[in-house]
């Protein structure tokens, strides 16, 4: 009798994909000439031999990949699901009787090749995209054949039932309108696939199984977008990435900062419209952008003949105050009520006893008092799912995907800039619901792999 397995494949992980182009890039790309996608089963492509035997049976893969997110564990989130599979070459595969694990899979290798010498993406075979990866003797190309793939509607996260702060960490999650699901089995103790067993783990299978089945239609999309494989427009390395400053919120501000000087009609344009025209600022002669030397505000933008000051604090993944702000913001208001009250001509006094309050400042008072308009703008990736306006009611949130979208649609009237190029890769890494700069750069080394064939032609 045939046992049924929910499979979870969690994808996007391991040093290896920094010499080597990931596997799993094609799990959510349709092949040019298939009507299924090919599924690769980390972290060698195989699964155990009961499969390819038929004792058991895949009903589901579930695609995840981790929560980048500093304080949540035992945590993944689910990216699709595949269903309707069939097991590529499961007859030829269990006749591989191989004891030694290398052997084993040098024979799968000769199985699953000549599949992927059929099977091509933008028109290069599959098995020449990977030609040139490590091992590539061994490679078990994809695992499955899988004829549907869905998206969850909403952020849908897997978390074992008994993870510390369960509470904290599952309201954080569901402030993005996130669903969660709790297992009894942890993903991915000791791998990067776990079987779901409905006879070993049925109370786990039994919840999957629903949500999976979703009768009432409440979590899965039934249209997949597919990955674009030509969009390179902004997403080849550049000294950022080289340098590994990805997270770098100086460099990040130094480069905002920078663009918006180089265009200055451009940046009062953007805030207009990120405020829909209910401000006044325009780019005259004194129009003025400050880069944190006025009272440590990440960038200040000074408008007098408006009357107008525009302060953005920029943050991606750091501590606030000495304080997380993933999970909680009560940490975060200090430092943004200080530029609120530093722009409103007040500084922080404490007396001898170490009890502090903010007080006039006449000189600020004085410099500040013409301007009255002052708007303050949070900047944040949308990954870091801050609830801004219940930490500080002065502040609006704008996300790196706004910025991005917006010099995106403008980019003609920027592209004689300098470095504009470079600014655009650096705020592309943090438009995403989810911060894995490893899923990013596989999906970009995937297409630069194609286009290096396609120069051969």
């Amino acid at each position: 009798m045939t046992t049924d397995v929910i499979i979870l494949n969690r994808m996007y992980v391991g040093d290896y994909l920094d010499d080597n182009l990931g596997h799993e890039a094609i799990n959510l790309i349709k092949p040019d000439n298939n009507e299924s996608y090919c599924i690769y089963i980390n972290d060698l492509g195989d699964v155990n031999e009961q499969f390819y035997t038929g004792k058991k049976n895949a009903c589901c893969i579930l695609l995840t990949r981790k929560v980048a997110i500093k304080g949540i564990k035992n945590t993944v989130e689910i990216i699709a699901k595949a269903e309707e599979l069939e097991l590529v070459a499961a007859e030829k595969m269990s006749e591989i009787k191989a004891t030694n694990k290398e052997k084993r899979l040098i024979g799968y290798h000769g199985i699953n090749k000549p599949y992927a010498e059929t099977i091509t993406y933008s028109g290069e075979p599959l098995y020449k995209i990977y030609a040139n990866n490590k091992w590539d003797y061994r490679a078990i190309y994809f695992t499955y054949f899988a004829k549907t793939i869905s998206r969850p509607m909403h952020p849908l996260y897997l978390m074992q039932e008994d993870t510390p702060n369960k509470d904290k960490i599952i309201e954080f999650l569901k402030k993005s309108g996130g669903n969660v699901i709790l297992i009894k089995d942890y993903p991915y103790a000791t791998s990067l696939k776990t079987y779901i067993d409905e006879n070993d783990n049925a109370s786990s299978f039994n919840i999957l199984k629903k949500i999976i089945d979703d009768k009432n239609k409440e979590y899965w999309s039934c249209e997949l977008p597919d990955e674009d494989l030509k969009n390179v427009k902004y997403r080849n390395n550049n000294v950022i990435d080289i340098l590994k400053k990805n997270n770098d919120e100086i460099i990040h501000s130094n480069l905002i900062a920078y663009i918006f000087k180089s265009n200055p009609k451009l940046c009062c344009d953007f805030i207009k419209n990120f405020y829909d025209g209910k401000i006044n600022i325009n780019d005259s002669e004194k129009f003025e952008i400050i880069r944190e030397s006025e009272g440590n505000i990440d960038i200040l933008i000074k408008d007098d003949d408006n009357h107008t000051l525009i302060a953005i604090e920029n943050k991606i993944k750091s501590d606030i105050n000495g304080g997380r702000h993933d999970l909680t913001g009560e940490l975060v208001t200090n430092q943004l009520e200080k530029y609120v009250h530093y722009l409103n001509g007040e500084v922080w006094k404490e007396n001898k006893d170490g009890v502090g309050k903010y007080v006039e400042d006449e000189k600020l008072k004085n410099k500040f008092s013409k301007y009255s308009t002052k708007k303050f703008i949070f900047l944040c990736p949308k990954y870091n799912r801050i609830d801004i306006k219940s930490i500080n009611k002065f502040y609006d949130d704008l996300t790196y995907e706004k910025l991005y979208e917006y010099y995106d649609e403008n980019s003609a009237e920027m592209l004689t800039i300098p470095h504009f190029k470079e600014f655009m890769c650096a705020i592309y890494r943090h438009k995403f619901d989810t911060y894995n700069l490893k899923e990013q750069k596989m999906f970009e080394n995937f297409e630069k792999r194609i286009e290096e064939l396609n120069k051969k032609i």
